[in-house]
């Protein structure tokens, strides 16, 4: 589920015992890298790639190593 800064924003008013995201770091998707991952690899979309099991344990260490 996707949570912006207006929800972040909701938390903290109702008394959130601790900051949920660090401060000055840019929001953003836990899907996004796998959109850029297969963007620069040719992939097409993650979704359906991810609908192979065996396709999608192929690129699972390629991945890692492109995130780090």
């Amino acid at each position: 589920t996707w949570r912006d800064a207006a929800w972040q924003s909701v938390v903290s008013e109702m008394g959130s015992a601790r900051e949920l995201r660090p401060s000055r770091r840019r929001w953003m998707k836990w899907e996004a890298p796998l959109r850029r991952f297969c963007a620069a690899n040719g992939l097409g979309q993650w979704t359906e790639l991810a609908e192979n099991r065996e396709q999608w344990a192929e690129y699972a260490d390629h991945f890692r190593a492109w995130i780090t």
